[in-house]
C-alpha cells in the first residue's frame, strides 16, 4: 500500500517520534511511506520519501502562503494516489477542517491520530459538527483504552481504534551502548518546553527538596522549548541552579537512560508517553505521577516501577529520596522493565496497523 505521513514537524516530542518510527515499520512492512512535514523543522530520521511543505512557508505566513501550501499538498495527493494518509495534526478549527475534508480528503482512507487525553488538541469545540466530520474517517486512531473510551462517550464515535506507539528494540540495543561523557551521578527527565504541560517547574521544586542535591545527585532534563529559561530561573530561585543540568534536544536519548539512576515522568496529561516506554526499555527504573491516560498503561507500581497518584509531588519527593537509597529495589525494578514493553516491539505493534489497513 501507499501512506502518507503528515505532521506538524519532525523533531522535538514523542508525537513526532512515534511517527517517524511509524514511518520505519510501514516500509518494513513493504508499503510505500512518505513523510511529510508542514514546517521545514526536521531532524529524526525516517523512512521513505520526505515532501517538506515548510520549504514553501514565508517569513509572513498569511492566509495567501497558507492556501498556497494547502494548493500544494493538494496536488501532491492527487498525484501519489494514497491509500492511506495518518493525520498527526492538532486540529482545532472546524471551518478548516472541513475544508480539508471535502477538498483533500475525498478519495484517501484517512486516519486522524490522537495523541494526548488532551481532546481540545484534535477536535473542534463544536461537538456534533465534530462528530460528524470524523465519522467519516476511515478510523481515529488511539494509543489506550482510557482515551478511546473518553472520545466515545463524548462523540459518539464507532470508528477508534487503539494501537500503542511501538519501539524498535534492536535500534534501543544500539544506542543505549554509546558512551555518555559524564562523571556523575543523576537522574533524569525528558519532554518538551513549550508549555508547562510536563511541570518541569514542580519537578525542580521537589527535586531542591530531597537529599539528591546534598549528596551530589544532578537532575538532567532533556528536551527544549520557549519555557527553557524560566525554568532555569525556577531552579536558580530554588537554590538548585547548579546541580539541574539542561541538555536541550538529544537525538540519542537512550544513553542518558541508561546511564541515570532512575528517571521521572509528572506529566499534567499524556497520551502514550514515548519517553516512558524508551525508559522501560533500556531497563531503567521509572517513577511517574499518574494522569488521565498513559504511565498506568506501562508501569504496574512495585513490579516495573513506582506509579503515584496525579500531580501528588510529596508523594514524588519521597519516591524520588527513597529509591535513591534502595539500590535493591532499583535493580529489581530495572531487571523487569524491559520484557515489560516487549509487546511494544515493532513487530507486534505492526500486525495491529496491518488489520486496520485490511479492514
Amino acid at each position: 500500500m501507499k501512506v502518507c505521513i503528515l505532521v506538524e514537524k519532525l523533531s522535538g516530542g514523542g508525537a513526532e517520534r512515534s511517527a517517524a518510527i511509524l514511518s520505519y515499520m510501514f516500509a518494513g512492512m513493504g508499503h510505500e511511506v512518505h513523510m511529510v512535514s508542514i514546517t521545514d523543522d526536521i531532524e529524526y530520521e525516517h523512512a521513505g520519501t520526505l515532501f517538506n511543505l515548510g520549504k514553501f512557508k514565508n517569513k509572513m505566513n498569511g492566509p495567501l502562503n497558507k492556501l498556497k501550501r494547502l494548493y500544494i499538498y493538494q496536488n501532491y495527493l492527487k498525484k501519489q494516489h494514497f491509500d492511506y494518509v495518518l493525520d498527526f495534526r492538532f486540529r482545532q478549527k472546524l471551518i478548516k477542517e472541513k475544508i480539508l475534508a471535502r477538498f483533500l480528503y475525498t478519495n484517501v482512507n484517512v486516519v486522524y491520530m490522537v495523541r494526548s487525553s488532551n481532546l481540545a488538541y484534535y477536535f473542534p469545540k463544536k461537538k456534533k459538527q465534530s462528530q460528524r466530520l470524523f465519522e467519516k474517517a476511515h478510523a481515529v486512531a488511539v494509543q489506550t483504552e482510557a482515551i478511546k473510551t473518553k472520545i466515545e462517550e463524548k462523540y459518539k464515535l464507532k470508528n477508534i481504534v487503539v494501537i500503542p506507539n511501538a519501539l524498535d528494540f534492536d535500534e534501543v540495543n544500539q544506542l543505549k551502548n554509546q558512551v555518555l561523557d559524564v562523571d556523575f551521578k543523576y537522574i533524569l527527565a525528558a519532554g518538551g518546553m513549550q508549555n508547562d504541560t510536563k511541570q518541569f517547574d514542580k519537578l525542580i521544586e521537589a527535586y531542591s527538596r530531597t537529599s539528591l542535591p546534598q549528596k551530589g545527585i544532578k537532575l538532567i532534563i532533556l528536551g527544549r522549548g520557549q519555557l527553557m529559561e524560566s525554568y532555569k530561573a525556577h531552579a536558580v530561585f530554588c537554590g538548585v541552579d547548579e546541580h539541574v543540568i539542561f541538555e536541550g534536544f538529544a537525538m540519542n536519548p537512550f544513553k542518558y537512560y541508561t546511564n541515570c539512576l532512575y528517571f521521572v515522568h509528572c506529566s499534567k496529561f499524556e497520551g502514550f508517553p514515548m519517553v516512558i516506554l524508551e525508559a522501560l526499555a533500556t531497563g531503567t527504573a521509572v517513577i511517574a505521577l499518574d494522569c488521565p491516560t498513559g504511565p498506568a498503561e506501562m508501569i504496574a507500581d512495585g513490579e516495573n516501577g513506582i506509579l503515584l497518584p496525579q500531580n501528588d509531588f510529596d508523594a514524588l519527593q519521597h519516591a524520588m529520596d527513597t529509591l535513591v537509597q534502595d539500590e535493591a529495589q532499583r535493580k529489581t525494578l530495572a531487571i523487569r522493565a524491559t520484557d515489560s514493553v516487549k509487546k511494544y516491539s515493532i513487530e507486534k505493534v505492526a500486525q495491529q496497523w496491518q488489520e486496520l489497513f485490511e479492514r
